[in-house]
């Protein structure tokens, strides 16, 4: 009983967690963006066992790139603030991390 109660906590932390945790080759990394819904600029935090180079870009609903950032992460936890986004109509955004090993992950925001 007590296996059985450990692993129905276990998949419900994973479920809770689904949207930040994205399985990458037997590692993992967790992307939280914030604020959402945003006006201004976008914190992102990438929790990551793959050190190296990144890109960040915020792209249009379509995948029409706004903007791109490039940023050098290392394991463990990073924070990446994208700042001076241009005039943007309301709406649904897509923040795209991309792995130095080509994968890309992205999460949506909206736009005020």
């Amino acid at each position: 009983i007590r296996r059985q109660r450990q692993m129905c906590i276990r998949d419900r932390v994973e479920e809770t967690a689904a949207n930040a945790i994205t399985a990458i080759n037997n590692s993992t990394i967790a992307i939280q963006v914030s604020p959402n819904p945003f006006t201004s600029e976008i914190a992102i935090s990438v929790n990551t066992i793959i050190a190296g180079d990144y890109t960040i870009e915020l792209q249009d609903i379509s995948g029409k790139l706004i903007l791109a950032n490039q940023a050098i992460f290392k394991q463990g936890e990073n924070n990446v603030t994208i700042q001076n986004i241009p005039q943007l109509a309301g709406g649904p955004y897509q923040v795209v991390v991309i792995l130095p090993n080509g994968s890309n992950y992205s999460r949506t925001v909206i736009h005020l």
